[in-house]
């Protein structure tokens, strides 16, 4: 046998391609980084949420609020009313 056949059988293996490995590599970290854009996007999405929210709270205790003002003046004039009422009732009883 040759001095170069017994170097090359004691060589170490020679690994395979690295190329394809490498690139599948890039490929997930290509997806790792949409993914993180996403929950980014959506991060700001949820604050806008958060800020609609608010306004939707805002408009709620405004409606209640003039909801309950409302109802006052419709005791109030139910009242009014009824005493006017009493007042025709006493004109004709003394007519």
């Amino acid at each position: 046998m040759g001095t170069f056949e017994q170097f090359r059988r004691n060589a170490p293996r020679v690994p395979d391609e690295t190329c394809p490995y490498i690139d599948s590599v890039n490929s997930e970290i290509d997806n790792v980084i949409d993914v993180l854009k996403n929950v980014v996007n959506h991060r700001g999405k949820m604050e806008d949420i958060r800020g609609m929210n608010s306004e939707l709270r805002t408009l709620a205790l405004y409606w209640r609020e003039s909801a309950e003002e409302l109802a006052d003046m419709v005791d109030d004039l139910e009242s009014k009313l009824e005493k006017l009422q009493e007042e025709i009732d006493q004109l004709q009883i003394v007519s």
